[in-house]
């Protein structure tokens, strides 16, 4: 089940499904998906779909240092650059154009 709703999750990372939705495709409760997604990844859906969405967005930096932010946080699902931001900083320590700056030519 955490598979499946690890392959939902990736294959819609800007937009992903709502709990309500998780919890119709698969037949189980958001809080019994929660359950099984912290034994099997330590944390909750939110917690994996935004660590996966940071992950993706540090890759994509590294290959396209001079990508607009704005459009790569929207791209990762983030209505707000400064949400967006904060949560790569809180990720890696850093901020995205902090970070871009030892990748730009």
């Amino acid at each position: 089940i955490v598979y499946k709703i690890e392959q939902l999750l990736e294959e819609n990372i800007g937009s992903p499904p709502l709990m309500i939705e998780l919890s119709e495709k698969v037949g189980l409760s958001a809080r019994n998906i929660n359950i099984a997604f912290k034994e099997q990844h330590g944390t909750t859906v939110f917690g994996y779909l935004t660590k996966r969405r940071m992950i993706l967005a540090k890759k994509f930096l590294e290959e396209n240092p001079k990508f607009p932010l704005k459009v790569l946080a929207d791209n990762c699902g983030y209505g707000h650059l400064s949400n967006f931001v904060s949560a790569f900083k809180r990720e890696f320590g850093i901020p995205p154009s902090q970070y871009t700056k030892s990748f730009r030519k």
